[in-house]
């Protein structure tokens, strides 16, 4: 398992991919900082910037798998 956290989404960044979650669990951040959801393998995220063309609306980073 690694604890390692790496940034997959920023909020207000251009988006060109969706990312779908294989192992591990993500943590959603919110303005602060400070999480406000949790995903998890078989989840996905990304897909909303994707298809409408606009900024991404939340970071997320990785937790460990």
């Amino acid at each position: 398992m690694t604890t390692e956290r790496r940034k997959y989404s920023g909020d207000g960044e251009d988006a060109d991919r969706v990312y779908f979650i294989d192992s591990g669990t993500c943590s959603v951040l919110g303005a602060d900082n400070d999480p406000v959801d949790e995903m998890e393998a078989g989840q996905y995220f990304g897909e909303y910037a994707v298809l409408s063309g606009e900024k991404r609306l939340a970071t997320v980073v990785s937790r460990g798998h």
